[in-house]
């Protein structure tokens, strides 16, 4: 068995380990920030509808 000769012993060069990068969550942060504002909007909405039966 013959190694290549630009791989370290170890079997694994600089480059060769997953690239895990952060996932981008504006989007997610966005929706749920649009979506809290629609519950809070719809609460206060039924809120003052109720108190001023």
């Amino acid at each position: 068995m013959s190694r290549n000769a630009k791989t370290p012993a170890s079997g694994r060069s600089d480059g060769d380990g997953p690239a895990k990068e952060e996932p981008v969550i504006a989007g997610t942060l966005f929706l749920t920030t649009l979506l809290l504002i629609m519950i809070f909007g719809f609460w206060a909405m039924m809120y003052v509808t109720l108190i001023h039966r």
